[in-house]
């Protein structure tokens, strides 16, 4: 049995009234103690890809929105909003 190279924390702060309750995933592989936030119902898909590397933790902490919180992964249209 291998021991987990991440951890997925419930912060009292987060206990705090937020419809999303954001739960923080630390990395204690690639960078230790680098971390990001992510909603719970996404923590199964996260904990599923990370131990046979299908996706890395890089991965989903690059694809937080713009408060630093994984709501999943973004399509990319190609359409500008501009």
């Amino acid at each position: 049995m291998t021991a987990s190279i991440h951890s997925f924390l419930l912060p009292i702060v987060t206990l705090s009234p937020t419809p999303e309750f954001p739960v923080l995933v630390v990395d204690h592989h690639e960078l230790r103690g680098r971390t990001f936030r992510t909603i719970p119902t996404k923590v199964q898909a996260i904990q599923n890809a990370l131990p046979i590397a299908n996706l890395d933790f890089g991965d989903f902490a690059e694809a937080v929105d713009q408060d630093g919180v994984f709501r999943g992964f973004r399509l990319w249209t190609g359409i500008s909003a501009e």
